[in-house]
């Protein structure tokens, strides 16, 4: 039988019957070992096309075009944005495991996300506020009000962080600072196994401005003339991700720039055109590692880089 014509019925009896390379081998009576590198020839010339046709392929190929661009361990594409919270909720059930130190920020994006979360049956470590309070403190997106929630539906302990955000001047810092219970908090941040973050912007109608009430115009003007496009955690960066260093970063009260690159999983969930910007600075600058986000960002964050490396 010449090579082409055995090359056939392997692959026939492989791809179609179903058959292992061990069943081959004992009706044809050729080596397992050959069997092998027959497949991998065929393959090699384009005799064999494997073809994958799974539902959301375009999704797919979003996700990982991602994940090789930007070099994060996994990206999750959703069609819309408003569906982030859902299937972020789904995804945080698969990938926190029961000994974890759970981090968790603030915000809106966030918020759905852990109001979608089932209750686990498991239980987690323990959840522990990153970053001091922003905002109305009875919203929901409040981060104590989060980790709160949070440790609830993940059958954990909590440990809060009763602190602003941002404190007004560096001796209100200070001062909280120099509380027991705080200090407490802060002290179990580099046990952070996984942190639970959404990604900011300086826009006018983010909710850091809106809703947080936090950061005055004057502090927003100051924080773009100094190349900052977002925020992790409060964690102010530029276009690449790099720390903006100002008076503003020196006033947060919550987890550091150096601490948060030492988290295993930071998951960022986040979407919409507005925040485009501020992800791919999130992303270039390896703040996070996880990132869940929606069609329409994925395929601008393709399109940017390869504009620019062409």
């Amino acid at each position: 039988m010449d090579k082409l014509r055995l090359m056939s019925k392997v692959a026939k009896m492989y791809y179609e019957e179903n058959l292992t390379q061990e069943e081959i081998s004992k009706i044809t009576n050729i080596p397992r070992s050959t069997i092998s590198k027959l497949l991998n020839y065929a393959k090699k010339m384009g005799y064999i096309r494997v073809v994958l046709d799974f539902p959301n392929q375009d999704l797919i190929f979003l996700e990982r075009e991602i994940e090789k661009l930007y070099g994060i361990k996994e990206c999750v594409v959703v069609e819309r944005e408003e569906d982030i919270g859902t299937v972020g909720a789904k995804y945080i059930e698969n990938v926190l495991d029961e000994d974890e130190v759970v981090g968790v920020s603030w915000g809106m994006t966030l918020e759905k996300v852990v109001k979608y979360l089932k209750p686990f049956e498991r239980t987690v470590k323990e959840v522990v506020q990153i970053v001091g309070g922003l905002g109305e403190p009875n919203e929901d997106y409040h981060a104590t009000n989060l980790a709160k929630e949070l440790a609830r539906k993940l059958n954990a302990k909590v440990s809060v962080l009763q602190a602003p955000g941002i404190a007004k001047n560096l001796e209100i810092k200070k001062a909280f600072l120099s509380d027991p219970n705080i200090v407490k908090c802060l002290e179990k941040v580099p046990s952070i196994t996984a942190a639970l973050v959404g990604i900011g912007t300086l826009h006018e109608d983010s909710t850091l401005i809106v809703r947080g009430k936090i950061l005055s115009e004057n502090d927003r003007q100051t924080l773009i003339s100094s190349g900052c496009v977002g925020d992790v955690a409060l964690i102010f960066f530029d276009r690449n991700g790099k720390p903006v260093c100002s008076d503003i970063s020196k006033r947060v009260i919550g987890i550091t720039y150096e601490q948060l690159k030492k988290v295993k999983k930071v998951i960022a969930f986040a979407g919409g055109p507005k925040k485009i910007e501020a992800i791919r600075g999130a992303l270039k600058g390896k703040l996070i590692t996880m990132l869940v986000t929606n069609k329409e960002v994925a395929e601008r964050l393709i399109e940017i880089d390869r504009r620019r490396s062409a």
